[in-house]
């Protein structure tokens, strides 16, 4: 079984972490801040890679995500 994962994670200037699938890895650098939104973002990444998005658009988007 494939295990998406976030490794590396930076919290001190908002929320990166190395994604993490099959041996394959991308940065995300957001502007949200809390440890919470790793996992956030984890669950959503998960959603977008089983709807077939490649994990460099997904870590695209994601670095988009700001504070509201």
């Amino acid at each position: 079984p494939s295990v998406l994962s976030a490794e590396n994670p930076d919290l001190a200037q908002g929320v990166a972490f190395d994604l993490e699938l099959d041996g394959s890895s991308v940065r995300v650098d957001t502007a949200l801040v809390g440890q919470f939104n790793v996992q956030n973002l984890l669950a959503v990444a998960g959603s977008l890679l089983h709807a077939g998005i490649p994990m460099a658009d997904i870590a695209r988007a994601l670095d988009r995500k700001s504070v509201v």
